[in-house]
């Protein structure tokens, strides 16, 4: 994904999702939305976490309403 200058942008893995949950006070920009990872549970789910209560789950992975913020390395 690319914004601005940087190409480097990419979905976060649910353990880096779970991270970003951690600190999301600290990051802020989070509401309390479930929000996609890129980490696989099988073939046609994908993890997601809920940054209202926490919780990590599988999802379809062509389901809607579910968000996504894209993370760079640093």
């Amino acid at each position: 994904y690319t914004i601005g200058s940087y190409s480097d942008w990419y979905l976060p893995s649910k353990d880096e999702l779970n991270k970003l949950y951690l600190n999301r006070v600290a990051i802020g920009g989070f509401g309390s939305d479930i929000y996609w990872s890129s980490s696989a549970f099988n073939y046609s789910t994908t993890y997601v976490q809920n940054f209202g209560n926490g919780g990590m789950y599988n999802e379809f992975s062509n389901g809607s309403g579910i968000h996504v913020r894209a993370i760079r390395t640093f």
